[in-house]
């Protein structure tokens, strides 16, 4: 069994995975917002340990066991 941390992990390899190319790992999500029309925003984004911690969090907070 895993606990919430490893748990997060693999869910969040698993998002940047799909995102990877053959030769190119991806590093980085990057968050965009569009207050503008026809233009978008840079808001911030996550690497792949940041969207582990995010999910962890997620996770113990929405456990129901």
């Amino acid at each position: 069994m895993v606990n919430d941390r490893e748990l997060a992990a693999l869910i969040a390899r698993d998002i940047f995975k799909v995102l990877d190319e053959p030769n190119d790992i991806c590093q980085r999500i990057q968050g965009r917002g569009g207050t503008y029309p026809g233009k978008e925003t840079d808001l911030g984004g996550l690497c792949e340990q940041a969207l582990t911690t995010v999910i962890e969090k997620s996770l113990s907070a929405h456990r129901s066991y």
